[in-house]
């Protein structure tokens, strides 16, 4: 269980290198009023289209910060559940 932990717990860190650069790279994007950005196909330069843009790697990131402070307990529970689910969901393939 403790492989599973450190690589799941890797995996959340490598997610939130990648939501961290793109909050970064996103938030000077919207800082600067003659950048534009790809909304729904169509560039623009509104502020909100921006804003939006920032807001959501910022929830990816508070959630994946979330998940890096889980307990062990919690991470082993899940784990296992996913390993009876799929036992289950799957017995008719042995």
């Amino acid at each position: 269980m403790r492989r599973r932990r450190r690589v799941f717990r890797l995996g959340v860190m490598v997610g939130m290198l990648g939501a961290g650069m793109m909050l970064v790279y996103f938030v000077f994007l919207a800082l600067d009023p003659s950048a534009s950005i790809v909304y729904n196909g169509a560039p623009t330069t509104a502020f909100g289209d921006k804003l939006s843009a920032v807001l959501i790697p910022g929830v990816v990131l508070v959630a994946f910060l979330g998940l890096l402070l889980l307990p062990d307990r919690a991470i082993d529970r899940t784990f296992v559940r996913r390993r009876r689910t799929l036992s289950v969901l799957f017995s008719w393939l042995r």
